[in-house]
């Protein structure tokens, strides 16, 4: 990548490779936002898992969809939790 980065002619050449390298194109974009929109979706809660561990996972989903510019509101989340979470354990979901 240094090598590459040092054969441009300017700075905004340079950061266009960087950006390029990070992002990918549109279409990558595309279809990560599809493929992470579509398991946030399907999301379920798991036998072994716990309330935190469910927690934890739907907030690396989140993560991930922000860093690829898709906003997600709180309330959809929260709502996403307590549909997947285990009627044993809603008391706990609704704690944290």
């Amino acid at each position: 990548m240094k090598s590459g980065l040092a054969a441009k002619w300017n700075v905004k050449e340079a950061w266009d490779v960087v950006k390029k390298l990070w992002a990918g194109d549109d279409r990558m974009k595309t279809a990560s936002l599809q493929r992470l929109t579509k398991q946030f979706e399907n999301l379920a809660f798991r036998d072994w898992e716990s309330v935190g561990d469910l927690i934890m996972r739907i907030n690396g989903l989140v993560a991930s969809l922000l860093e690829l510019g898709e906003v997600l509101l709180d309330s959809r989340v929260v709502k996403k939790v307590l549909r997947v979470v285990p009627r044993k354990l809603m008391q706990v979901a609704i704690g944290l």
